[in-house]
């Protein structure tokens, strides 16, 4: 392939005109220089993403390692997204007895306030 073929096909790239909406970045600068522009991006190309990674030899997820000082972080708002994902899933599966038990302890996470966000009784 010459020089003139390689630039006709950058530019007539599908990848070229996908562009992520929040930064403006296109799926093909994502593909060359494997970086995204944005967090949103790695929602919108998501799929693209994983093929990339596929394409180095990524098949799994990282699971890598927490600082020790945040291994055993937890908070009310970890624990409603966590509640929220089994509650999800236990939809997905039809296990409506286990859904309507999270469901039901989400209500009340929800009156405890996350940190930070209690109210300070007027004196």
């Amino acid at each position: 392939m010459n020089v003139s073929n390689a630039n006709d096909a950058y530019k007539n790239s599908p990848d070229r005109t996908k562009l992520c909406p929040v930064c403006g970045i296109s799926l093909l600068n994502i593909k060359k220089t494997r970086k995204v522009g944005c967090p949103e991006c790695y929602e919108i190309f998501k799929n693209e993403i994983k093929e990339i990674f596929k394409n180095i030899g990524v098949t799994s997820k990282y699971v890598g390692s927490m600082p020790k000082r945040i291994r055993n972080f937890n908070s009310v708002l970890t624990t409603r997204i966590a509640i929220q994902g089994k509650l999800e899933e236990s939809l997905k599966k039809e296990d409506y007895e286990k859904a309507a038990i999270y469901r039901d302890y989400l209500r009340a996470l929800e009156k405890t306030p996350v940190a930070g966000d209690a109210e300070v009784a007027d004196e």
